[in-house]
């Protein structure tokens, strides 16, 4: 088969082994400055590659070691100067190094255009608003997990694209607010329970998802990446996050009351429930069908007697609102309970009382001395950062508006430790109306 003109140059260059380090030099520089620009320049030529650029470029004044330099202009034009004067010097590279080649300008050309497809053919078949959303921004911005999915996707672009799939998956899925543990969340969507483990490049994008639909950009530590997961009632496992509870009563799938439990609810003491105790449990009531709730374990031990003393429900959700917490207090919600909580003054316990207030709205839920009056009565802790105060921008509860703007005008927090008198009086009095009133 006879070669063109590119491929006979590129023959005879490869036949004199002196050209061999002076192409490698014109392909960078071919590649890195976009097409036929700039020189290239040898700083410890030998005599024979001298010789051999010499004899090519016809130059008048010949070069000599150990400087070599010429432009790549000037390169072309002495090929077409030879026999072969339909060379390029796109073409003569390609075939010297037996390769398609790309400029650097052409490589992101095309990177961005294998990109665009990639997020076409993911967005056109998704319908949720919150996920194209994070997607649109996910490109848009280069953030929000973008370098960890492009990361992937330059190597498996089919790797890449089942990772953003499972994740859009999940999210789908927890869009029903049902408590998870991530084990279960990873197996359903991928096949393998441990995919959207927090070191796998799964679990990280879904992290990084979550934290964007949030509006969190502390997510660094496990404690931060827990209050993500937190928010969406993901528990990281079904032992870990773990409920109090005083005077709570669970009932098995038969319909009978637990009989581990309802020791302790017969006797007012208290009891830890996790995930994994919760899978058997299908239903949950409280005394006077009113549970009151705290974040704070220290409030909750020292209400617990007088919870016990009224015939209540007491929950301890250690902070954040955990998927043990919340599946209770969902069983609770079913069963017509009335539920009260009762947080820190500050944006976090102000959040937990309006994800209560919104999340149940459809029942009786109300926040327990934990307004403007209260608030003024305490004594003031630390100053809030701005930070923490933008958090109340959120708040979209009517109970709790008066209380975020005292809070946005203070900039002080306070806590609830400081008030167990009055929310003991204040229990004692919901819980004698609520004996009063009928079941909802």
């Amino acid at each position: 088969m006879r070669m063109n003109d590119d491929q006979a140059m590129a023959a005879y260059l490869r036949s004199d082994p002196h050209w061999s380090r002076i192409m490698d030099k014109i392909l960078n520089k071919y590649i890195g400055q976009g097409g036929c620009k700039g020189s290239i320049v040898i700083q410890d030529a030998t005599s024979g590659e001298c010789a051999a650029a010499t004899g090519l470029l016809r130059s008048v004044h010949p070069f000599e070691p150990p400087v070599l330099k010429f432009r790549l202009s000037e390169f072309e034009a002495a090929m077409q100067r030879t026999k072969y004067s339909q060379v390029t010097l796109k073409g003569v590279l390609e075939a010297y190094f037996r390769r398609q080649i790309h400029t650097k300008r052409e490589q992101k050309i095309d990177q961005n255009d294998n990109q665009e497809q990639f997020f076409r053919e993911i967005t056109e078949s998704i319908s949720d608003v919150q996920l194209l959303r994070w997607l649109c921004a996910m490109q848009e911005e280069k953030k929000y997990g973008y370098i960890l999915l492009m990361k992937q996707f330059q190597t498996t672009p089919d790797a890449a694209s089942a990772m953003l799939k499972q994740v859009c998956r999940a999210i789908e899925l927890l869009q029903d607010g049902k408590p998870i543990p991530i084990a279960r969340l990873s197996a359903e969507v991928t096949g393998n329970a441990h995919a959207f483990d927090r070191t796998e490049p799964t679990g990280r994008l879904l992290i990084e998802a979550l934290a964007f639909l949030a509006g969190s950009t502390d997510y660094q530590n496990a404690e931060e990446i827990n209050a993500i997961y937190t928010a969406f009632s993901i528990e990281p496992d079904l032992l870990s996050g773990a409920a109090a509870a005083v005077g709570i009563r669970l009932y098995d799938g038969t319909a009978h009351e637990h009989p581990g439990y309802r020791y302790f609810a017969d006797t007012g003491e208290i009891f830890m429930i996790s995930m994994a105790a919760l899978e058997r449990i299908r239903s949950a009531d409280a005394g006077h069908k009113t549970v009151f709730v705290v974040e704070n374990p220290t409030v909750f031990y020292l209400l617990a007697p007088a919870a016990a003393e009224y015939g209540v429900g007491l929950l301890c959700t250690f902070g954040q609102l955990k998927a043990s917490g919340l599946r209770i207090l969902d069983l609770l919600a079913e069963n017509r309970c009335r539920i009260y909580y009762a947080g820190d003054y500050d944006p976090e316990g102000l959040m937990i009382a309006d994800k209560i207030l919104c999340r149940y709205s459809g029942y009786v839920a109300s926040v327990w001395c934990m307004d403007v009056a209260c608030y003024r009565k305490i004594e003031k802790a630390e100053t809030l950062t701005e930070r923490r105060l933008h958090l109340l921008q959120n708040i979209c509860s009517v109970e709790l508006i008066s209380l975020a703007e005292e809070l946005k005008q203070e900039k002080r927090s306070a806590h609830q430790e400081l008030l167990i008198a009055e929310m003991k009086e204040e229990m004692k009095r919901l819980s004698a109306v609520s004996e009063m009133q009928p079941a909802i």
